[in-house]
């Protein structure tokens, strides 16, 4: 199959922020998330936000100190950073104080910064205009004990121990994974100074394909909340058109490449909705949207929005919680007798009238589209 003519190359946009573990615990808060990070509004720290802040630059600054010096502990300079830091962070620290010691050797870093691309992986550069970041982190401490196992041992002043079950216990090994092929094994540490406890969590290289589909699952709510894109489902051509970049769009072409000729339909709702994101979103000039929708309806044959497309829409969305644009979407693939609906938006697997849908950038497919893109 032919694929689409290659637009013009569109403005950059508003840039949506890697998805990073501060960033995951704001969405928990759909309010305060848009006002920081969608509006950009410059709210103050909290007093433990502060405290953690304050506590982390003394452990940091102390074992980036214990790496040069060649030490396991060294309390003088301890003290001293301690006497720069407030009452309650001092109280903390206190605690840690008289219960570490460190092996210089195994001390990677302090403070490690990561972040990856949308195919994971690693930017050398996260600043720079060409590499866009989907996801970062920076790990508070990283040891490596061999070279297939590493340790991360994250600093929490909390009042309440909690389990390593988290969110972050996850996606820090999977970025460290990531940063580094070599590695196997990866265990999480979470220490709540204030208590001298801990809980730990570990991972290992075939834990990778169900992290992916975590950090890609986080990224599209995170993505939502910004509206960047009205529905996911449009990123499939969006992403050919180049809107998140030059390597998402090789990923999205290489899938569209990859589909048998006479195989895929596209619903007309899905042109609309394209050339609508084109020109609002990407600041693409009509004309130049209109060229675009024009060269997908030729790669691919469209789906009219008939009176009983329109009905079935109407029923799934009554039935089913569906946007009326999404049920109208998932409708007609069924009145065309589709037996898959790819889409980023709507629920992975969900199925009415036999139709099934599935995200084609899933590190684990759908049988059937797995069955379709393999090389004859």
């Amino acid at each position: 199959m032919n694929s689409p003519r290659k637009g013009a190359s569109a403005p950059k946009l508003n840039r949506l922020p890697p998805l990073s573990q501060s960033r995951y615990g704001d969405m928990a808060c759909e309010t305060l998330y848009g006002c920081k990070h969608v509006q950009g509004a410059i709210l103050g720290e909290s007093e433990p936000a502060a405290r953690g802040i304050e506590i982390h630059q003394v452990l940091a600054s102390y074992i980036d100190h214990l790496v040069r010096t060649r030490r396991a502990t060294d309390l003088e300079v301890f003290d001293a950073l301690m006497k720069g830091a407030g009452d309650e962070a001092r109280e903390v620290l206190e605690t840690f104080r008289g219960n570490h010691a460190f092996d210089p050797e195994k001390i990677l870093a302090t403070e490690l910064h990561i972040a990856l691309d949308e195919n994971f992986l690693p930017i050398e550069h996260p600043d720079d205009d060409e590499q866009i970041g989907e996801y970062e982190g920076t790990l508070d401490l990283v040891m490596v004990h061999s070279l297939t196992e590493a340790e991360i041992d994250d600093w929490k002043s909390y009042y309440q121990v909690i389990d390593a079950d988290t969110f972050q216990s996850k996606f820090y090994p999977f970025l460290l994974m990531c940063l580094n092929p070599s590695l196997e094994r990866v265990k999480f540490v979470l220490e709540f100074v204030r208590y001298g406890a801990s809980r730990c969590a570990e991972y290992t290289r075939k834990d990778l394909p169900w992290l992916k589909e975590l950090a890609q699952r986080e990224r599209a709510r995170q993505r939502k909340l910004h509206g960047l894109n009205r529905s996911r489902k449009l990123n499939i051509l969006a992403y050919a058109e180049g809107v998140n970049g030059a390597a998402m769009k090789k990923t999205a072409l290489d899938l569209v490449e990859k589909l048998p000729e006479g195989t895929a339909l596209l619903p007309v709702q899905t042109l609309g909705e394209l050339f609508n994101l084109l020109v609002r979103k990407a600041g693409r000039d009509p004309a130049k949207a209109r060229k675009a929708i024009l060269s997908w309806q030729d790669a691919f044959p469209p789906i009219e929005t008939s009176a009983a497309v329109m009905l079935g829409a109407a029923d799934l969305a009554t039935d089913h919680r569906l946007s009326i644009w999404d049920a109208v979407i998932l409708s007609a693939a069924s009145e065309a007798g589709c037996r898959l609906l790819l889409s980023e938006d709507l629920q992975e697997g969900f199925t009415w009238k036999g139709v099934t849908v599935t995200n084609p950038f899933l590190a684990v497919k759908n049988e059937l589209l797995a069955g379709l893109l393999a090389e004859p």
